[in-house]
């Protein structure tokens, strides 16, 4: 009879026993991770799209979520800072959960100042962000009708309409900004005046008088000349910002009437539907032709945009008004034609 207290586990045996545990303990500890949910997700995935409506106080943001990572999204929006990385714990909006396009408003901005954002959404596991983006609020706007002067002297007026704010004249100079004259070109033999490759302006008639009235007509070139043609602070407006004027006034239908002075000291009747409701106070200026004429005063004004969207062509855009209605339209015009400018602050 075998007496346990006699018993002896060898050296062999002793090895297979602890084998045996090791691969029993592994067996356990796999299952059990196996078992064990992954604790270790993703943060939602999102992006910063546009900035747009820019104003001295505020801004509009766009943004897209483009997954919502490994949970349900609790919060978005967009934070912001003077610093170069705003974070949730910067100033932020918060916004509607739920649609992967989202806009935020951004309120309560310092005047005249450099923001940083980026749009952000939060989950259980963590905030992503969206690319970094920067922009300006726009400086502080002069009273409504204070004095302005041109390299050459000449007087204009502000006046703000929406969040633009522009010179109430057409522009008078006969020097670029930096003071180097621009060619004052009378001759009006046919089509010299259109084969001009350079700047140049005219007087209506090359009459030096009407001069303080309507401004001058300008040639394309010296629109788009470096040296610069409104004063300092000023430039040539772009045709996305003729756009956002006339949108801001209502649109092409009715915008036109709002801008021109009203009555018949500086238009044709009947002058239709002229208001002068955005002080803008267009006069008809008229325009010098490509071949050299002189037309239009009393029945139109072209304004010039410095925007030039056929960069091969001879044309350019331009903004036209008329003494038979209340619209504004943009047209194409050869470039070497004869049209007033009117300056719009810089932002």
């Amino acid at each position: 009879m075998l007496s346990l207290k006699n018993f002896t586990i060898n050296d062999t045996m002793k090895k297979r026993v602890l084998i045996e545990s090791v691969l029993l303990i592994s067996l356990i500890t796999l299952f059990s991770f196996g078992c064990k949910k992954n604790e270790n997700g993703s943060a939602p995935v999102i992006t910063t799209d546009t900035i747009s409506v820019i104003t001295q106080t505020t801004a509009i943001v766009n943004s897209k979520i483009v997954s919502n990572g490994d949970a349900k999204i609790t919060s978005v929006g967009v934070c912001w800072s003077t610093d170069s990385l705003p974070t949730i714990n910067d100033n932020k909006s918060i916004d509607s959960i739920g649609i992967s396009i989202f806009t935020s408003s951004l309120t309560g901005l310092s005047i005249n100042t450099k923001y940083y954002l980026r749009s952000y959404a939060t989950n259980a596991f963590g905030t992503g962000y969206g690319g970094v983006k920067s922009f300006a609020t726009l400086k502080p706007f002069p009273v409504n009708g204070s004095i302005v002067q041109d390299i050459d002297n000449n007087v204009y007026h502000t006046i703000i309409i929406g969040n633009q704010v522009w010179l109430m004249e057409n522009l008078k100079t006969a020097e670029y900004s930096n003071g180097d004259l621009i060619a004052n070109f009378t001759d009006t033999t046919k089509l010299a005046w259109g084969n001009l490759t350079t700047g140049a302006y005219s007087n209506y008639n090359n009459d030096t008088n009407i001069n303080n009235i309507y401004g001058k007509l300008y040639n394309w070139f010296a629109v788009n000349d470096n040296r610069g043609l409104c004063p300092s602070g000023w430039h040539v407006p772009t045709s996305q910002e003729m756009d956002e004027l006339i949108n801001y006034l209502g649109g092409n239908e009715i915008a036109g009437g709002k801008m021109k002075e009203a009555g018949i000291s500086h238009w044709y009747s009947p002058n239709t539907g002229a208001t002068n409701e955005s002080r803008f106070t267009i006069l008809s200026s008229g325009f010098r032709e490509i071949d050299g004429t002189f037309q239009g005063l009393g029945y139109s004004t072209y304004l010039w945009t410095s925007s030039n969207p056929w960069p091969s062509s001879s044309q350019t855009l331009s903004y036209g008004f008329g003494w038979e209605q209340s619209s504004t339209y943009s047209i194409y015009v050869y470039k070497r034609t004869g049209l007033s400018v009117r300056c719009i602050m810089d932002k």
